[in-house]
């Protein structure tokens, strides 16, 4: 017999059998769980399902320390609805002018609440006036302690005779020495902005067209009453930069945005825009590669129908698992396409190569023992990132088997169902082309030359590998955006970095007491350059020890300095306020207009946020959390009365984009293990059904595919990531089909055709994903097809190398379909 020509023992009245009732009830039954899987899929999209644009949820939670994971969501929570807007105009009339424009627009939008100047004064009045009896000032409290209270006089009369600084009357009765409104302004000291018809203004000079120049700024807060992740949030921001684009085109002005939902659209952007190029590039060249190798329609429409139930079933399975899907679940499981259509191609190839004798049931028999064995490889590599404690990877894990499996029940039971007439078009001459130039291959220098180039390209590249998890780098923001956020801190003065001390207590007293303890140690560090500023709501809202303390100073100024007062103003001021716990549920109006971060946990106990800038040695600010349990702070909550036996307090560093960079680390290291394990199972699979010596053949053209995928990075000077590792699980799964389907037909030309295809479409489907602009998906996809192409053309290598004692049976089963 020569190599490549099918032969075939069935007579003609094959043709005439008819399907058995079992396998169409088996159709069936198949359609029914699709259509089952339909409606929920569309019952979920009508009540709301869409895909989760939230890159930290892809993520571990703090399972070690759970209160620090629940304070970061319940901070993220309130962070994610804030709005920062900056205008920044030419003169100062255009800015005012910009700014009242500006706030109409959003005035007019849908979910959008204005946080004016006016409103915040108001909250800051309503929440802390009432407690002004025990607020003050620096220089105030300074001034009190050194028994200079005629310093406090001095103050006050020179604040009379200033015909703008809008004294009244009644402010004066309550407020005499006007404490609370100093008060006030030394807690916005930082704030360059000043109020300017009800507006925040700022003039400061700018570089401009590399010149210095006037430039006049205007800000704007506001926020969404919705969630930051909800499909209205993001219609609402995406009317928001509509808006702003027009008016900066109409006004030659620049609008500047800062806030979580602003990323959230550019990241639901960027997922729909690739989720289509890949999505659609890979269908669209599979739609090609069918029409030009089966030229017939039925094929398309069959491998159509296996990718549409591949895709509803990895989705409907996801959601019903999760609850949810992520977007770049969606991005990574658009690569699917090319994936699932790999089986599809196989009962086409076998199809359009033996259409002279064809029985699709039986077909379908012979070629389930090899696409069975490849899918549990696929789905076996796939499982492993089910062993990792990562909610992306996890999901990543059940799409991808779910549209699998669901691919190859599609070719099994749909169509023989389906396909029961032989193929019109015979590729039969191309098919056999393909496997003498690949025999060809196989015995020539081409090949050995080919692999030692990969093996040299490997030990050059391992060599030089390094592995870079720094999250910051997989996040794939907009450069103008983040220029953005960056312009309006250095404005602003308010810090958007997420390295924070987070203390966890009892209540909000206990916690300013404990931030208060810790502000000197904290200002020692900014001496010594670890950190180079820090923030807290002790700030303030001093410790109840320090309130009790200025009550008494100023308690102490009433007392002696009343009737002075009176003799110079002529109004005799109302009895001081006296002392009053704060009342946190009153306070909480608050909240949305300051910088700090504080509230109180579903469980009841309260937390703060002391946020850190400018972190350039962790060493310290670890060190300094130790203090938690330590005499110094114990002895400053007793001291104060705020602690107990049973009251704990909890401080952590949390540096999100650092512990989580070293989590990906530690996946990266637990998915290279589970590599090992997988690799390790399937040996002992094979080695089941086949001798050793078969099985290490079938192994190494995936292994060594693998080493040189990795090996990639370093070759080209790039960092490597846990999403490279993590692409060797999939070559693993792609690269031993190649293999397996060689080993049960070798030398057919039905199974050198279908590996062509099947490579041609994965190298197509991965290699698109090495376009997307997240950095994850990008090296995810490049990492692949490096080892797709390496399977590729390694496996024909060493499938020659096969023991081949039954292949003699392997021909007279297999041909003969």
């Amino acid at each position: 017999m020569k190599p490549g020509r099918e032969i075939h023992s069935h007579n003609h009245a094959d043709n005439a059998l008819p399907a058995s009732n079992k396998p169409r009830y088996a159709m069936w039954l198949w359609l029914v769980c699709q259509l089952a899987l339909c409606i929920l899929l569309v019952t979920q999209i009508f009540n709301g399902l869409r895909p989760n644009n939230d890159f930290l949820a892809l993520l571990p939670k703090d399972e070690q320390r759970p209160w620090v994971q629940q304070t970061i969501e319940a901070a993220a929570g309130s962070l994610e609805q804030r709005m920062v807007f900056v205008i920044k105009a030419n003169s100062k009339a255009q800015a005012l002018d910009a700014a009242k424009s500006w706030q109409q627009t959003l005035t007019g939008l849908e979910h959008v609440e204005l946080v004016t100047p006016e409103q915040s004064q108001r909250a800051y009045y309503q929440g802390l006036f009432p407690y002004r009896g025990q607020l003050l000032d620096a220089d105030a409290k300074n001034w009190l302690e050194q028994q200079q209270a005629d310093k406090l006089t001095t103050r006050v009369l020179t604040q009379l005779y200033n015909p703008f600084a809008g004294v009244t009357a009644g402010e004066l009765e309550q407020d005499p020495w006007l404490l609370f409104r100093h008060y006030m302004q030394q807690g916005f000291a930082d704030n360059q902005f000043e109020l300017v018809d009800n507006l925040l203004y700022l003039n400061q000079t700018a570089a401009n067209d590399n010149a210095e120049q006037l430039a006049h700024y205007t800000l704007i807060q506001a926020k969404l009453n919705v969630g930051a992740y909800t499909q209205a949030a993001q219609q609402t921001i995406n009317a928001i930069n509509a808006q702003a684009e027009q008016q900066q085109a109409a006004r030659n002005i620049d609008i500047w945005r800062q806030g979580v939902a602003f990323y959230v659209v550019e990241a639901a952007s960027s997922a729909k825009s690739e989720v289509s190029i890949i999505g659609g590039g890979s269908l669209l060249g599979v739609i090609l590669l069918i029409l030009l190798v089966f030229k017939s329609v039925r094929p398309l429409l069959l491998c159509l129908t296996s990718i549409s139930i591949g895709v509803i079933s990895a989705a409907g399975i996801t959601v019903l698992l999760f609850g949810e899907i992520h977007s770049f679940t969606l991005v990574i499981g658009a690569s699917l396409i090319g994936v699932s259509v790999d089986y599809a191609f196989h009962y086409l190839s076998y199809r359009a190569c033996n259409s002279n004798h064809w029985h699709s049931v039986k077909a379908a028999a012979h070629l389930r023992p090899v696409l069975l064995l490849g899918l549990i490889s696929s789905v076996l590599a796939y499982s492993a990132l089910l062993w990792a404690n990562f909610p992306g990877l996890n999901q990543v894990a059940v799409f991808s088997s779910a549209g699998l499996i669901a691919s190859l029940i599609t070719v099994l039971v749909l169509y023989p169902q389906l396909s029961q007439a032989s193929a019109k078009h015979k590729p039969i001459k191309l098919a056999n082309g393909l496997l003498h130039l690949v025999q060809g291959y196989q015995q020539s220098k081409v090949a050995w030359a080919v692999i030692a180039l990969m093996t040299l390209g490997s030990v050059v590249g391992i060599s030089k590998l390094n592995f870079d998890d720094d999250i910051r780098l997989l996040q794939s923001a907009p450069q103008w955006l983040k220029q953005q956020e960056l312009q309006i801190a250095k404005l602003t003065g308010v810090s958007q970095s997420q390295q924070w001390l987070v203390l966890n207590g009892e209540s909000q007293a206990q916690l300013r007491q404990a931030e208060q303890t810790l502000a000197p140690k904290l200002n020692e560090l900014k001496q010594q350059g670890v950190i180079s500023d820090f923030s807290g709501v002790y700030q303030l809202l001093p410790s109840e020890t320090e309130l009790k303390h200025n009550q008494q100073l100023i308690s102490k100024l009433y007392r002696e300095q009343a009737s002075a007062l009176t003799a110079k103003i002529g109004l005799r001021p109302n009895a001081y306020a006296p002392y009053q716990a704060l009342d946190w549920h009153a306070l909480a109006e608050l909240a949305p207009h300051t910088p700090y971060l504080w509230g109180k946990l579903e469980s009841g106990r309260a937390y703060s946020i002391i946020t850190l800038s400018g972190v350039t040695d962790v060493a310290p600010l670890v060190k300094l959390t130790e203090l938690a349990n330590s005499d110094t702070i114990t002895t400053s909550l007793n001291n104060s009365g705020l602690s107990n036996s049973g009251s704990q307090l909890d401080i952590a560093y949390v540096s999100r984009a650092d512990e989580i960079s070293a989590l990906l680390g530690d996946y990266r290291e637990f998915t290279l293990y589970m590599l090992a394990i997988a690799y390790g199972l399937v040996l002992l699979l094979l080695t089941m059904r086949y001798s050793f010596k078969d099985a290490i053949c079938i192994l190494a053209a995936p292994l060594l595919a693998g080493i040189f995928a990795l090996a990639l990075p370093g070759l080209f000077s790039m960092p490597a990531n846990l999403f490279n590792v993590v692409a060797l699980l999939l070559i693993f799964g792609i690269g031993i089909d190649y293999s397996l389907f060689l080993r049960f037909h070798l030398n057919q030309a039905h199974a050198t055709l279908a590996v062509l295809l099947a490579g041609i479409t994965t190298l197509l489907s991965f290699g698109l994903m090495g376009l997307s602009s997240n950095h994850a998906i990008a090296s995810f996809g490049l990492t692949i097809a490096g080892g797709i192409l390496a399977s590729w053309v390694l496996a024909p290598v060493f499938s020659q190398y096969l023991h081949t004692r039954h292949h003699a049976v392997q021909n007279s089963t297999g041909d003969s379909q």
